[in-house]
């Protein structure tokens, strides 16, 4: 599970557990306009979090009618924007799917009185929002979202806890002051920064929401400063600068899959050993002009959309989170990869993302392969084989098959 956006003191204690008997969710619900759904949901949120903070109030018997009939609403509302995902890219489609599957997560555990588990998917699930909040540039208020922070005690969180939240809630400005406060005080080791991923979310926010590479130049520049500065950190704070420097006005220009291919490939070579996050500024500003580019490409109508060259920007997302950001709040590396061989079955492209998906799925497994996987894990992969045309365990090139 990813990192957590508020701080609660629970333990994972179980997998996921199947629908409880006769207990089906009603018929998806909620407007039409994925607007309207968006405010349902924070409706829903903003009586739900503040409680799930407090593990007493969560499990208190006198909210439990109000608690269950939120995290109904919610769970239908969820539903709601899945289905205004269809004509969405593929990163908002899975990000939509994932916040569903953990809110259906805490409601089966809170109906079994598991109070802890279900607080555990409930907090867990806002990092969905914090990942597609953090794709694309946002200038818009959202006052649903200010009245949801108003009902927290955010002075009450850890410094980054707060600033994920602030995310969360399309607070940007307020999350970069925030870890900016944190980069300063001075009995916060940098390493249990680095380690909590604060440098990591604040380029983050910094290059893909706001697109600002000058105020974290100052940022770094303060840090190189600290007495308590590890080798390692200085020399990323160093690339990070200059790599800052070197892509003023990135922006300025439409985006296209052959520019942001070229700075995915200076990423690449900026790292020297395979943790290495030097070349992690060229991959947030080529993660941005991506998304963009996919974006625009999927508002053409069907018969215009240039099928390779989306899938082209899918396959180099998939590199993308998978070398810099796998870790960042909702992992999307296979979801990519998949997407990229969905989008133009049969091509070179398509061959390539499943030959990365693959090697990442049997890694992920441990380095068990083919039947040995999970049954529907080598379904997927068997069906992603023939999709992408890749030559198969018996030396026949797989069939394009439709999606």
């Amino acid at each position: 599970m990813h990192r957590l956006a508020v701080s609660i003191a629970v333990a994972l204690l179980a997998g996921t557990a199947p629908a409880l008997a006769g207990d089906e969710k009603s018929p998806p619900a909620g407007s039409a306009q994925p607007r309207a759904t968006m405010h349902e949901i924070f409706a829903a949120m903003s009586y739900l979090l503040p409680l799930s903070v407090d593990p007493e109030s969560f499990a208190n018997p006198a909210e439990r009618e109000a608690v269950t009939r939120n995290l109904s609403v919610l769970a239908r509302s969820v539903d709601a924007l899945q289905g205004h995902a269809g004509d969405r890219d593929a990163g908002f489609r899975f990000l939509s799917r994932s916040l569903g599957e953990d809110i259906e997560e805490a409601r089966i555990r809170y109906a079994r009185n598991q109070y802890e588990e279900a607080r555990y998917f409930l907090v867990g699930s806002i990092q969905n929002c914090i990942a597609c909040h953090s794709k694309r540039p946002s200038e818009r208020a959202y006052p649903f979202a200010d009245k949801l922070t108003s009902q927290v005690e955010i002075e009450a969180l850890l410094p980054h806890e707060r600033a994920q939240l602030y995310i969360a809630t399309r607070r940007f400005d307020e999350a970069m002051s925030t870890w900016e406060k944190l980069f300063a005080d001075p009995t916060v080791p940098l390493t249990q920064m680095d380690i909590a991923g604060a440098f990591r979310d604040y380029l983050t926010v910094s290059i893909r929401v706001r697109r600002d590479l000058v105020r974290p130049q100052a940022a770094f520049q303060k840090l190189l400063k600290r007495p308590d500065l590890p080798h390692y950190l200085g020399q990323h704070f160093r690339a990070w600068i200059d790599s800052m420097k070197q892509l003023q006005g990135s922006f300025q220009k439409p985006p296209t899959v052959a520019g942001a291919s070229a700075l995915t490939d200076k990423a690449s070579q900026l790292g020297v050993w395979p943790s290495d996050s030097a070349g992690l500024v060229y991959d947030l500003v080529a993660s941005s002009l991506l998304n963009q580019f996919i974006e625009e490409g999927m508002a053409r109508a069907p018969g215009e959309q240039p099928h390779e060259q989306i899938a082209e920007a899918l396959y180099l997302m998939g590199v993308i989170d998978g070398r810099s950001l796998d870790s960042y709040w909702v992992p999307q590396a296979e979801n990519y990869l998949e997407a990229a061989i969905r989008m133009a079955p049969g091509t070179p492209t398509a061959k390539k993302a499943y030959s990365v998906l693959e090697e990442n799925v049997v890694h992920g497994y441990g380095g068990y392969s083919e039947e040995h996987l999970p049954a529907d894990v080598w379904a997927m992969l068997q069906n992603l084989r023939g999709l992408a045309g890749v030559e198969g365990r018996d030396g026949v090139e797989g069939r394009d098959e439709p999606e």
